[in-house]
């Protein structure tokens, strides 16, 4: 993975008042993953998504990554929505612009709709998905390699693993 932002060349952690919000993407910075995501690599939302601190209001990194990118603000009821499904992801390649509707009809369609970040409901994810997460984590690969190999999110699988969450039990009575 690479790490890519600007301390080294401005020589400080911590973005001054009078950057713009470009500027405070540029500094704090990502790191691209092997998928090509560039997960921001500063404070995160509850849910994992980027977020950012602008004169005392929050902004999520990966919706001022996209305005920037398409030159214009999203308006009001428009979402920068992830085709990747990472929710620290701020590459405008792997982000489309849509309504609520169009983000509920992306994860109904790549089967993410329920459970996990969106609450509610039970896991949609196949037993094997589970198996294998679980089996790797034994054999000792690293958190981004099990969610590469498995598409659960890089929350689920810390929740699961430190016990905040548990395999579903329908999957449990199986083995």
């Amino acid at each position: 993975m690479t790490r890519i932002n600007s301390e080294h060349l401005i020589g400080r952690k911590y973005c001054k008042p009078e950057m713009t919000v470009a500027e405070r993407l540029e500094h704090v910075g990502y790191t691209v993953t092997p998928s090509g995501c560039w997960e921001w690599n500063g404070g995160r939302h509850s849910a994992g998504y980027g977020v950012l601190n602008v004169h005392g209001k929050s902004h999520y990194a990966h919706r001022e990554a996209l305005q920037i990118s398409l030159g214009r603000n999203l308006g009001p009821d428009m979402y920068a929505c992830h085709k990747c499904d990472n929710p620290p992801c701020m590459n405008p390649a792997h982000l489309f612009e849509g309504t609520l509707q169009d983000n509920n009809k992306d994860m109904h369609h790549k089967g993410r709709a329920s459970g996990g970040r969106t609450g509610g409901g039970k896991i949609t994810y196949p037993k094997d998905v589970f198996d294998r997460a679980i089996s790797m984590r034994q054999s000792g690969h690293s958190v981004p390699d099990i969610r590469e190999a498995t598409g659960l999110s890089k929350s689920y699988i810390y929740s699961l693993f430190n016990g905040y969450r548990s395999v579903p039990n329908a999957y449990k009575e199986e083995k």
